[in-house]
């Protein structure tokens, strides 16, 4: 059995679907604590392509500055206009992008909601992608799972947990 384990993302690159993809099944990582490293943190943010070249977007957090604190599932968002923000960017920089138009009102819905919660907002857009690529991977959340650990044992303990039921 070929088990992926991700962190989830803020509108996540291809890669991370092709993972999935490849995968018989996909364990999102969200009972771990945020990445706080700005190069590899993909948790609350992406960049997207503008005519100026690259901008962040990045989904503001209640629990800023807890990385150590705060698990991936509990990081609550800040309600301010952070959605009009990110919608606007999108919209500027790929109106004119061949297949907008069959996701705008993916887009507009996902910006019009109030996300309470990061990880609400991260399960509702992986799922649509996966659905519109047609990837039928099995998802489970870990924190869903009987396993306990850090870093490299919780990644072992959550292979073995499948192992033993395959």
């Amino acid at each position: 059995m070929k088990i992926t384990i991700l962190q989830p993302a803020y509108l996540p690159w291809l890669g991370f679907f092709d993972r999935i993809d490849a995968s018989d099944l996909c364990v999102i990582l969200d009972n771990v604590r945020i990445d706080s490293s700005s190069k590899t943190r993909f948790v609350n943010r992406n960049k997207i392509r503008v005519k100026e070249g690259w901008i962040w977007l990045t989904l503001p957090m209640k629990n800023k500055g807890l990385y150590s604190d705060v698990l991936i599932k509990d990081i609550e968002l800040v309600q301010d206009n952070w959605n009009v923000k990110h919608r606007k960017s999108l919209e500027h920089s790929y109106k004119k992008a061949p297949f907008y138009m069959a996701y705008v009102d993916f887009l507009n819905e996902v910006y019009s909601r109030q996300w309470l919660k990061i990880q609400d907002l991260l399960d509702y857009t992986i799922s649509f992608f996966l659905k519109v690529l047609r990837i039928n991977t099995p998802l489970v959340k870990a924190s869903e799972l009987p396993v306990r650990g850090k870093k490299d044992e919780l990644i072992l303990n959550i292979c073995k947990n499948f192992m033993v039921k395959s």
